[in-house]
């Protein structure tokens, strides 16, 4: 749905993206992930056909950017990192508008409003001031007129951006339905645990380049160099401390707190056998968990904090 070969953009002062190159397939909701002056914002604005590239392909919907980027622009929809100023209008009269550039027939206008509102739960807001709107509501609203014309791709530049928790989680259950409902979306954002519960992939750009793109399994391979395990055999943590250092796969331990905490080495066994090993060596466990991979950690591994 989104194929991206060899991309390219260069200023005076020099390159902000160079040879980027992914595929977002159709249905796929990816995270697009990168520290300040990556090029983020860049790239979503060309995908949206704002700017135009220095160099390489976009192709969205089978479409070549190139070659109709008006048609690309009907099959898309972009949310900036920033809520336009139309203070002065009323949230249905907004939409109206935007569904007038969008050259919605006219007598569907009414209906494909509603339901928009509906969907993004602004409904009961439709006769609101935009002025007099929280900027969590602004949000919704600046996605609710990207899906205006039911468009097959989504294009979000930080749609979670500066929302208190309660909005986030708000926004973060419809970016989450809008993915159930097979819209194909390549979404940028600094909140990267709101991601995990959205994405299907992820793509983490640094300095202008790919660093990876792939899954959250995929990026734990990548860039997990130990394992941890916590164990509670109270009250002989103690001693299961002292057992578990007798093995060389235990590489660091901590006693401390309700739990022993345990870094596996590179020739750990299976949890299984651990578990076994400790059950054999007479330890009554009430806990025995391997600690989550934490995308934040993931990404400071995988990124230097370069900037373009």
């Amino acid at each position: 749905m989104i194929e991206v070969q060899h991309l390219s953009k260069e200023y005076s002062i020099g390159p902000v993206l160079s040879d980027v190159s992914f595929k977002v397939e159709p249905g796929e909701v990816c995270g697009l992930i990168g520290p300040n002056g990556a090029g983020k914002t860049t790239l979503l604005r060309i995908l949206a056909t704002i700017l135009h590239p220095s160099g390489g392909s976009v192709s969205m919907c089978d479409i070549d950017l190139r070659e109709d980027a008006q048609e690309i622009r009907r099959r898309i929809g972009y949310m900036p990192d920033r809520f336009s100023t139309y203070e002065e209008l009323r949230v249905d009269s907004f939409l109206e508008f935007f569904a007038s550039i969008y050259e919605i027939p006219e007598a569907q206008v009414s209906s494909v409003t509603q339901d928009i509102l509906k969907l993004v739960d602004l409904a009961p807001l439709r006769h609101s001031l935009i002025e007099n709107l929280s900027l969590g509501v602004r949000q919704r609203l600046s996605l609710a007129r990207a899906l205006l014309h039911n468009p097959e791709v989504l294009l979000l530049d930080e749609p979670v951006s500066g929302l208190d928790p309660r909005a986030r989680v708000e926004m973060r259950a419809l970016l989450k339905e809008l993915g159930d409902m097979g819209k194909t979306v390549l979404m940028s954002s600094h909140v990267l645990t709101d991601m995990v519960d959205v994405c299907d992939r992820f793509l983490v750009l640094e300095q202008g380049r790919v660093v990876f793109h792939g899954t959250l399994a995929e990026l734990e391979a990548r860039v997990a160099d130990r394992r941890v395990i916590r164990i509670n055999a109270a009250p002989r943590n103690g001693e299961l401390a002292d057992f578990l250092r007798s093995y060389r796969w235990a590489s660091s331990i901590q006693n401390g707190g309700e739990d022993v905490r345990v870094e596996l080495g590179a020739e750990a066994p299976d949890l299984a056998k651990i578990s076994q090993q400790l059950f054999d060596a007479g330890f009554a466990l009430s806990r025995f968990t391997e600690e989550p991979f934490d995308l934040e950690e993931g990404f400071l591994r995988l990124t230097r904090g370069v900037v373009s």
